[in-house]
């Protein structure tokens, strides 16, 4: 099967992560996997493409100018039609509103993965809204998660269903220590997050936190693994508290198998997630209600809760035994329902029932 994957890219976070996975996998199952990513030319970040090209996957750029683009649609429709493709998954607002236009009146069906509606700001709420109205007419929608499958039910797209994010979970087991080799003072116990540098990532309630914990237990590096538009913010309050030196905000970086490899501790204090890819790696080398059970594979904490984040960090920094009994039960949980291979396969019946509908609906058009 030949599949259009589309996105609009502001970097390499969760969703292309996804994206990526996803892509490689089908991949190497026989599939055509192409990846059309929509360069906004206000705002453009072409990693994502680095990424695909070093993996040697088929890759398409779109320019996209200003918020509606009839160019766009245009273009993606030529697109979808040169490469022949038998299906358009789309992820995330902006190439589900696109990729909708695109294939209207058009053969190719077009399903969608909903990642997560944050809604963080006007125009992202905009698009929040019309991507409500439009994907009860796609012909499928996969959440990453069943609490948002949930939601997508109550907002009337009955045919909503799960499909979890998965992992390559051996590219992580086989992966150097990178940050514990190059950054990390000599005998540290290392916690790490890995998210955009933005607040409803939950960065400045783990600040707080860390000024808390750092008194009993100074012996701890905290780093900061990704970039955004609020990372000054973060350095700058990280230096008003004065843990400036157990902290680092390391920017983006390429080799994530080797920084979740180098934690002994992860967190993720997001005040609201989907399926965090970022989860899910860390899970993989050891160190969310839906993935987490709370004291056998990791330690659940209240969103915008400094005290609960202080709590967990004590109680998993003061106790080896507790952080290795929690990481090896999470391995597990990761290779039974979390691998690349159960997420491609859970992709492939609903590109199948989704194929099955457009030939069923055309047939009584005709």
């Amino acid at each position: 099967m030949r599949i259009l994957h589309v996105i609009s890219s502001g970097g390499i976070y969760g969703a292309e992560r996804a994206v990526v996975t996803l892509a490689s996998t089908q991949k190497a199952q026989g599939d055509e996997p192409v990846v059309c990513i929509l360069r906004n030319t206000h705002n453009p970040h072409l990693e994502l493409a680095d990424v695909l090209q070093q993996l040697d996957l088929a890759t398409v750029i779109i320019p996209c100018h200003g918020r509606l683009d009839p160019g766009l649609v245009r273009k993606l429709r030529a697109s979808a039609g040169s490469l022949g493709v038998d299906l358009m998954h789309t992820h995330g607002y902006k190439a589900d509103i696109y990729g909708f236009l695109a294939t209207r009146r058009s053969s190719v069906p077009v399903v969608a993965t909903c990642h997560n509606w944050t809604g963080s700001n006007v125009a992202l709420k905009m698009y929040a809204a019309l991507d409500r109205t439009i994907l009860p007419r796609f012909a499928g929608v996969a959440s990453v998660s069943d609490r948002l499958t949930e939601t997508l039910h109550h907002l009337g797209i009955r045919h909503a269903v799960t499909v979890p994010n998965g992992i390559c979970v051996e590219d992580y087991l086989e992966a150097q220590a990178d940050l514990r080799l190059e950054a990390a003072r000599p005998g540290d116990l290392i916690v790490g997050t890995v998210a955009r540098m933005v607040p409803e990532k939950g960065i400045p309630v783990l600040l707080e936190a860390v000024a808390r914990i750092l008194p009993s237990f100074p012996q701890t590096s905290f780093f900061m693994v990704g970039d955004g538009a609020s990372r000054d913010t973060f350095e700058t309050r990280a230096r008003e508290v004065g843990i400036a030196n157990n902290v680092v905000f390391t920017g983006w970086r390429s080799d994530m198998p080797g920084v979740y490899r180098s934690l002994d501790i992860f967190i993720l204090p997001s005040l609201k997630e989907g399926m965090p890819m970022a989860l899910l790696e860390a899970i993989a080398v050891g160190g969310v209600p839906s993935v987490i059970r709370d004291g056998k594979t990791g330690i659940l904490i209240q969103p915008d809760d400094v005290g609960s984040a202080v709590e967990a960090l004590q109680l998993l920094l003061s106790n080896p035994t507790l952080r290795a009994r929690l990481g090896t039960n999470a391995q597990s949980q990761i290779r039974e329902r979390f691998s690349a291979t159960h997420m491609a396969k859970c992709y492939d019946q609903l590109y199948r029932n989704a194929c099955e509908s457009a030939r069923t609906n055309s047939a009584v058009s005709a």
